[in-house]
């Protein structure tokens, strides 16, 4: 059995046996998500994570900013996807 055979054998065991887990596989969705918004994000923002705007300070979730603004205005979704970005 070659190596190639072999790792394709242990890593359709360990998927047989982590698919049964309920927990693991929504924590795998997680990551995948932040993966996938790491990746994409800069098509993803709706606004500029830098960009201050002081009328929207503090404000709250609304339709149009989906978690708010920060101290100084800034949109805290965009910051969220920037952030995982660096993060990964």
């Amino acid at each position: 059995m070659s190596r190639v055979q072999r790792w394709v054998k242990n890593l359709k065991n360990f998927w047989n046996l982590y698919k049964n887990n309920k927990k693991g596989v929504l924590g795998l969705v997680i990551v995948f998500v932040f993966i996938f918004m790491a990746i994409f994000g800069p098509w993803i923002v709706p606004y500029d994570p830098y960009e201050r705007n002081v009328v929207e300070r503090f404000s709250p979730p609304t339709w149009e900013h989906i978690l708010g603004g920060d101290d100084v205005g800034r949109d805290i979704f965009s910051q969220l996807i920037y952030g995982s970005r660096t993060s990964l």
